[in-house]
């Protein structure tokens, strides 16, 4: 169970911390709006839709996913590191699937390893019920870079 966590948290953490949260095609509708509170960027690809909500700093604040199968709200806690660089450092989600709703709350910190700052304590939570800490050290960075891969 705990691979399959793991394997769960780094999905989201490498689209969300580094990735590209929204892969827009030209046939895709995009749309950027912006109110007092920042800005929202709204897309749909065919019935998938997703919205982001920033502030004025174009922080990411928020996220909404939704699909015929599957929906979420994620809400997305940034801290500065050390060299003052913002960091995902918790992501907190509410996730519909049908007739079942799941809570579920990540927090994590920071290692170094090579060039790159990598999680080292996660901790996944579903509220009033389980909760899960994990530590991953000696972790090797290896690959060109474009195509590094994490090794725990």
């Amino acid at each position: 169970m705990g691979f399959q966590q793991l394997q769960g948290f780094f999905k989201m953490y490498w689209s969300e911390a580094y990735g590209r949260l929204l892969a827009v095609k030209p046939e895709d509708h995009f749309e950027l709006t912006a109110g007092p509170e920042g800005y929202l960027v709204k897309m749909h690809t065919g019935s998938t839709k997703v919205s982001l909500e920033m502030n004025k700093s174009y922080l990411i604040k928020r996220t909404v996913f939704e699909s015929p199968q599957i929906s979420g709200v994620a809400t997305l806690g940034f801290a500065a590191g050390e060299d003052g660089l913002l960091r995902l450092r918790s992501v907190d989600q509410i996730i519909d699937m049908g007739s079942t709703k799941m809570v579920v709350n990540t927090a994590f910190d920071y290692q170094r390893v090579g060039a790159y700052d990598i999680p080292q304590h996660l901790r996944m939570a579903l509220p009033g019920s389980f909760s899960f800490d994990y530590t991953l050290s000696g972790c090797e960075v290896g690959g060109d870079g474009a195509a590094s891969t994490l090794k725990n």
